[in-house]
C-alpha cells in the first residue's frame, strides 16, 4: 500500500477506525439509563469527534442513548478552576508547564490581559522577575494582599463559571455521571476536572488511553480508551501504533479554533468561553482538510458497497488498523508529510506553533538532532534516510522510548520547540549504514582508533587516511588546501583546525557545500564553494594540496587533473600534491555519476546500466550481492573495465600522458591514491612521499586482504537484508490469512450469540446476562445495541472480566456467585462452550434455580 492521496487514506483507513470508535462509544453510552449520564464532547478535538458521532448515528438511523453536548475547556481552563479546591496540586501542574519562565511571563499566559494588568500594577518588581515555580505560585495565591486578592478572586470566579458551563452543556439537567469525550491520552484534564468539581462523578471516554510509558496514574480508573489502551506500542495490537504518532489523531480532530483559555460573562450575564464558540462550519472538515473529509464521507455511508452493520464495522476496522500500523511505523519519505498536520499549536495560553516534522538535515549531527526532536520519529527517519528507512524505523522501537512531554516547552530563540522528546536514536553517519553496537572498554583499549576516524560499518571518507597523510601535509607546508567533494563533511571538519593551526586557507568545493553540512559557520580561513569542480577549477585560486573525492567517473576526474595541472603551470615555484579517493573497487574501473546533467551525452550514451546496483565480486552472483546506490547516484556504467572507464583509469591515463607526474595507491577503504609533480616538490616533501610509498608497498598485500574481507562482509549484509525483507513480506501474508480466518470465526460467534439472544426473547425471558462477551475488545459492543433494541433488559455480566470491560460496563452489575439470586425469568447467554460448562457447574453447586442457560452447540439446561 502506497499512500498518495490523503482523502483516500482518510476514507479507507481512518474511516473504518473512527466508525468502530463511534460504535464503541454508542455501545458504552447504551449502558447508562436515561438521566444517569451525559456525553460531553471536549473542545477542540472532541468537537470533531462529536460531529463524526452524529454522522455515524444518522447513517445507522439511531439516536444517542444519552444527552450530548459540547464543553469548551482545556487543561489550562480546568486547572485554573481547580485552584480553588486543590491549590497545591493544580499549582504544581501549571508550574510544570512554565518551567524556566518568570512569574510575570507565566501569568501573562494564564490570565486575561485586563486581569494581568490589575495584578501587575499591585505586584512588586522582585516578585515579577522571580522564577515561576509551584512554591512561588502557591505563595502568591495565599498572600493576603492586593495581588493575592486579584488572583484568588479570578480563579474562584473561573470555578463558578466552569460549573455554570457544565450545567449549560447538559441543558440545565444534573446527570449523575458526566462523560467527557476526547482524543486522549494521559487524562490530566480529567484529573483537573475532578479537582474542580469533586462532587460530580466523571468517567471519561477517550480514543486512546496512554501515559507515555510511565505507570498508570490513579485517574486511569475513571478513563476508558475506547480504541487503544496500554503502556506503549505493541506490534501484536496494530491500533496501538497510534501511540507512536498521536499527532495524526490529534491533528485530524483538532479544529481551526484557538484553545480555550477561560470563561467570561457577556453583557447579559451569560457564561461564555473567552475564545468564543466555534461555528458548525469549522467543526465539520473543510476542503483543505482532505484526510478528515475522507473520514466524514466514510461515516456518512456514501460509496459503493459501503456497509455499516456491526460485523462489518469490526472487521473493516481490523484491516484498517493494520494499514494504519504500516503507515505509522514504516512511512516512505513521500508519505510522511501526507500523514500528519504541518504544525501543532501549544496550549496553556502560548502562541507557539510547533512543526511535527522538521526539514531534513544535510549533516549527520543534524539528522540525529532532527530525529531526537521530531514529534514523529518514524516520519522524520523517512525524511532523513529515505533509502534505508525501513531498517532504522524497525530498530527505532528498541532504541527509542515514548517519553512524557516535557514539563515546559519553553520557547527558544528560533521558536522551534518540541512538545515531546524521544530518547536518542543512535544512527550512523551515512544513510547506507546499519546501526552498529558500541565497543566495550577493553575493545577500545586494544583498538587505538584515531579520534577523526569514522565508526560506522561502511567507512567511506578520506578522513580515515589522515594518519598516513599527515606527515606529507607537514612536509608540504601548504599555503592553500582545496577539498573537492565535501560529502558528509567528515574530512572537512578535520581539515578546518589543521589549516587554522598551520596558517593555510581551505576551499571546499561541492554543489551542496553549506554551513549546515559543516556543522558551523565557516571560519575566516575557510571558503565554502557550492559549485561543480570543473567550473571552480577554471577560475579558482591555486592550492598546494588537493583532496579529490568528487564525481567518481573518468570524464570528471580527467577534467579535474587537467585543470589542476594548468593551475600548477601558472605557479612553477609552488609544491603540489594530490590525494585521490575511490581509486579502488568499485569506482577504480567503473564510472558512476552523481548527476548526469553536467556530463556530455557522448560520455554516457549507450554505457549506463539498467538500475543502480553495483555487483561486488562476480557478475554471476545474485543482484543482492553488492551495493545499491538508489537515491545516491543517477547513473552507473554497465560494466567494469575498458577504456575511459573509472577513476583509477583516469589517473593512470593522465600520468601516462604527463611524464612529470608520479602516482601510487593503497587498496583499502575504496582506495586512496597519491599523485604529485616530481619537479614541484621540496626535498622534505620528496622524503615524506618516499617514506609513504615504502609503507604502502609493504602493507599493500595486507590492505588488499582486509579490503576483500570488508567487501564480502558488506555483500553478506546486503544479502541478509534482502532475505530479511522477504521474511517480513511472508509474515505479512501469513498475518493476512490469520486475520481472515479470525474474521470468519468472529462472524460465526456474533451470529451465534444473536441467535441465542433472539431465542431467549421468543422464549419470553425478561432479563439477560451476558457471559464471555469479551468486554471492549470482544463481542460486547456488538451485542449490546441489538439486544437492547430487542427490548431485553441487560441484568449484568456474570463473573470476572478484564478491567477495561468492567469500566466500560460501569452501569451494569457485575454478577459473581455470591450476588446471584433465584430468578426463573433470567437467561444466561454464553458465547464460549467451555465457559458455559463452568457456569453450569457454578449454578449446580449453588443448588438454586438461578436462571436458564443458552449454550452454543447444546440444549439449554
Amino acid at each position: 500500500m502506497t499512500i498518495r492521496d490523503p482523502y483516500a487514506f482518510g476514507r479507507d483507513t481512518l474511516g473504518p477506525i473512527f466508525a468502530l470508535f463511534c460504535y464503541r462509544l454508542y455501545a458504552h453510552l447504551s449502558v447508562y439509563r436515561e438521566g444517569n449520564g451525559a456525553a460531553l464532547f471536549v473542545a477542540r478535538g472532541g468537537l470533531r469527534l462529536g460531529h463524526w458521532y452524529g454522522l455515524f448515528l444518522k447513517a445507522h438511523g439511531l439516536t444517542s442513548p444519552v444527552p450530548t453536548g459540547a464543553i469548551h475547556i482545556s487543561r489550562l481552563v480546568v486547572m485554573k478552576a481547580g485552584l480553588k479546591n486543590a491549590p497545591n496540586h493544580m499549582a504544581a501542574q501549571i508550574a510544570a508547564e512554565f518551567s524556566g519562565w518568570s512569574t510575570e511571563d507565566a501569568l501573562r499566559c494564564i490570565l486575561p490581559e485586563a486581569v494581568w494588568q490589575d495584578w501587575r500594577s499591585v505586584t512588586e518588581e522582585d516578585a515579577l522577575r522571580r522564577s515561576f515555580t509551584a512554591d512561588t505560585f502557591c505563595r502568591a495565591l495565599a498572600t493576603r494582599n492586593a495581588a493575592g486578592t486579584v488572583l484568588t478572586n479570578y480563579f474562584g470566579e473561573q470555578n463558578t463559571l466552569l460549573r455554570e458551563h457544565l450545567r449549560g452543556a447538559c441543558n440545565g439537567s444534573r446527570p449523575k455521571t458526566l462523560l467527557p469525550v476526547d482524543t486522549g491520552w494521559s487524562g490530566s484534564i480529567v484529573a483537573a476536572l475532578k479537582a474542580a468539581v469533586p462532587e460530580q462523578t466523571i468517567r471519561a471516554l477517550f480514543f486512546g488511553r496512554y501515559n507515555y510509558g510511565r505507570p498508570p496514574p490513579p485517574v486511569f480508573a475513571h478513563i476508558v480508551g475506547l480504541m487503544a489502551e496500554g503502556e506503549g506500542y505493541d506490534p501484536r495490537s496494530p491500533i496501538t501504533a497510534v501511540f507512536r504518532h498521536r499527532h495524526l489523531i490529534e491533528g485530524l480532530c483538532e479544529i481551526k479554533w484557538p484553545s480555550a483559555t477561560g470563561f467570561r460573562r457577556d453583557e447579559n450575564g451569560q457564561c461564555l468561553p473567552e475564545t468564543g464558540v466555534p461555528p458548525a462550519g469549522i467543526v465539520a472538515p473543510s476542503d483543505d482538510e482532505p484526510m478528515a473529509r475522507g473520514v466524514s464521507v466514510y461515516l456518512e455511508g456514501r460509496g459503493a458497497g459501503r456497509c455499516l452493520d456491526p460485523g462489518h464495522i469490526v472487521h473493516a476496522a481490523a484491516g484498517a488498523a493494520r494499514r494504519l500500523q504500516r503507515a505509522i511505523r514504516y512511512p516512505a519519505a513521500a508519505e510522511a508529510p501526507l500523514l500528519t498536520v504541518p504544525v501543532r499549536s501549544a496550549d496553556f495560553g502560548k502562541t507557539l506553533l510547533v512543526p511535527v516534522l522538521l526539514p531534513p538535515a544535510m549533516d549527520p549531527e543534524g539528522k540525529q538532532r532532527n530525529i531526537a526532536h521530531s514529534l514523529w520519529t518514524e516520519g522524520q527517519i523517512a525524511l532523513e534516510f529515505p533509502w534505508r528507512r525501513r531498517l532504522y524505523q524497525w530498530r527505532c522501537r528498541r532504541h527509542t522510548g515514548d517519553m512524557a512531554p516535557p514539563a515546559s516547552p519553553a520557547a527558544s530563540a528560533s521558536q522551534t520547540v518540541s512538545l515531546e522528546h524521544n530518547m536518542s536514536l543512535s544512527l550512523p553517519l551515512s544513510e547506507h549504514e546499519p546501526i552498529l553496537p558500541r565497543l566495550s572498554a577493553a575493545a577500545r583499549d586494544l583498538l587505538p582508533v584515531p579520534e577523526t576516524a569514522q565508526t560506522t560499518l561502511n567507512v567511506d571518507s578520506m578522513v580515515n587516511f589522515l594518519p598516513l597523510i599527515d606527515p606529507v601535509l607537514e612536509a608540504a607546508q601548504p599555503k592553500a588546501v582545496c577539498e573537492i567533494g565535501m560529502g558528509a563533511g567528515a574530512l572537512t571538519r578535520a581539515l578546518v583546525p589543521w589549516c587554522r593551526d598551520h596558517g593555510a586557507t581551505l576551499a571546499v568545493v561541492d554543489p551542496v557545500a553549506s554551513p549546515k553540512t559543516l556543522g558551523m559557520e565557516p571560519p575566516e580561513h575557510v571558503a565554502l564553494c557550492p559549485e561543480i569542480s570543473e567550473r571552480y577549477l577554471e577560475h579558482g585560486p591555486f592550492a598546494n594540496v588537493y583532496f579529490v573525492d568528487g564525481d567518481h567517473n573518468h570524464h570528471t576526474v580527467t577534467a579535474e587533473l587537467t585543470a589542476i595541472a594548468r593551475l600548477s603551470d601558472a605557479h612553477p615555484e609552488e609544491p603540489l600534491v594530490l590525494f585521490l579517493h575511490d581509486v579502488g573497487w568499485p569506482n577504480g574501473r567503473r564510472d558512476m555519476f552523481y548527476g548526469l546533467s553536467t556530463i556530455p551525452a557522448t560520455v554516457t550514451e549507450g554505457r549506463l546500466a539498467h538500475g543502480l546496483r553495483m555487483p561486488l565480486l562476480d557478475p554471476a552472483d545474485p543482484p543482492e550481492f553488492g551495493l545499491s546506490y538508489e537515491g545516491v547516484m543517477e547513473g552507473i556504467a554497465a560494466s567494469d573495465g575498458g577504456p575511459r572507464n573509472g577513476v583509477l583509469t583516469a589517473v593512470e591515463d593522465f600520468v601516462a600522458a604527463n611524464p612529470a607526474w608520479a602516482f601510487f595507491w593503497l587498496p583499502c577503504l575504496y582506495g586512496m591514491g597519491v599523485a604529485w609533480r616530481r619537479d614541484r616538490v621540496t626535498e622534505g616533501l620528496a622524503a615524506a612521499l618516499a617514506d609513504l610509498r615504502v609503507l604502502v608497498d609493504r602493507v599493500r598485500p595486507l590492505a588488499a586482504t582486509m579490503e576483500m574481507n570488508r567487501l564480502r562482509l558488506l555483500a553478506t549484509l546486503n544479502l541478509s537484508g534482502s532475505i530479511w525483507q522477504e521474511h517480513v513480506d511472508l509474515i505479512n501474508q501469513q498475518n493476512g490469512v490469520i486475520a481472515q480466518q479470525k474474521r470468519s470465526i468472529d462472524d460465526a460467534r456474533v451470529e451465534l450469540a444473536l441467535t441465542l439472544a433472539d431465542q431467549a426473547r421468543r422464549d419470553g425471558f425478561s432479563e439477560l446476562v451476558l457471559c464471555g462477551a469479551g468486554g471492549l475488545q470482544g463481542l460486547a459492543p456488538l451485542l449490546l445495541p441489538p439486544l437492547r433494541a430487542a427490548g431485553i433488559p441487560i441484568a449484568g455480566y456474570y463473573d470476572h472480566l478484564p478491567i477495561g470491560a468492567l469500566e466500560m460496563m460501569c452501569e451494569v452489575p457485575i454478577l459473581g456467585r455470591e450476588r446471584l439470586r433465584p430468578n426463573r425469568n433470567r437467561a444466561f447467554i454464553i458465547v464460549s462452550p467451555g465457559y458455559g460448562r463452568e457456569i453450569r457447574r457454578t449454578l449446580e453447586t449453588a443448588g438454586a434455580a438461578l436462571g436458564t442457560l443458552y449454550l452454543p452447540f447444546a440444549q439449554r439446561s
